[in-house]
């Protein structure tokens, strides 16, 4: 990996933090509003939750490389365009192979990040309770 490929790679994860960060302050808010508490056991909540579902959101990306989804995804499409009465644009072959692969970045920075506010709740927890 050159210079240049390290640099852009660093911008990248950085932008994608960025827009984890404003997508933990919407999920951390929207509890909160949710639960109308603002105490600190709401707040460990709050946390705990934006981890779960960051987390649980790079293990769909991890599934979803691995085409798990792939011949259900299919199924549904070609079962709704049969009813719609369009011909199959490709096989099931087709569609796996032309399916774009999320970048291994995303999914690592993603998870790390999802790992980090479980930890951080479950150290307030254990810390204050």
């Amino acid at each position: 990996m050159t210079d240049l490929e390290k640099r852009l790679l660093i911008k990248k994860v950085i932008y994608l933090i960025l827009i984890l960060i404003g997508i933990s302050a919407a999920l951390v808010t929207i509890v909160l509003l949710f639960t109308a508490r603002s105490d600190f056991q709401a707040w460990i909540d709050a946390l705990f939750f934006n981890g779960f579902l960051i987390f649980a959101f790079s293990w769909m990306m991890i599934i979803s490389n691995e085409n798990l989804f792939s011949v259900a995804i299919y199924g549904v499409r070609q079962f709704l365009s049969n009813l719609l009465g369009k011909k199959p644009k490709n096989t099931l072959l087709e569609y796996i192979e032309s399916r774009k692969q999320i970048d291994r970045y995303i999914i690592v920075t993603t998870m790390i990040y999802g790992s980090f506010f479980i930890a951080l709740a479950v150290i307030l927890y254990y810390s204050f309770s």
